[in-house]
């Protein structure tokens, strides 16, 4: 069953619910509508990722030229993969290379996970 198919089957269920359930129905549709939002942000994380992974595998893997890590860089913050961060002194202790008020790049939500400074 597709996607489309379920929120089909979901919508007639609501539709021929008594007028009694009406506050079920409303938090059905509610929680329905709250779920494909969701996942169309989460389709549009996954492909910018993919944008960003073939990019990389054209660019390192299959031409014959070596590119710089700044165009990676580039495309990694125009498609929201990473932001830029203006370091703190709460951050200076993990980031060894850089001084309180250097602007350096972090992952964005879209990839965050167990980060490091630096």
């Amino acid at each position: 069953m597709t996607a489309k198919e379920l929120i089909e089957k979901i919508i007639q269920f609501t539709k021929n619910m008594p007028d009694s359930l009406e506050p079920t129905k409303a938090c059905l549709l509610k929680d329905l509508h709250g779920a494909l939002t969701a996942l169309a942000v989460e389709q549009k994380e996954k492909e910018k990722i993919k944008e960003f992974a073939r990019h990389v595998i054209k660019i390192e893997c299959w031409s014959l030229f070596e590119q710089d890590g700044g165009s990676l860089q580039d495309l990694a913050e125009k498609l929201g993969l990473i932001e830029p961060h203006i370091i703190t002194p709460e951050d200076a202790e993990l980031a060894f290379d850089f001084e309180v008020g250097d602007q350096i790049f972090v992952f964005s939500k879209i990839l965050k996970g167990e980060q490091v400074i630096g």
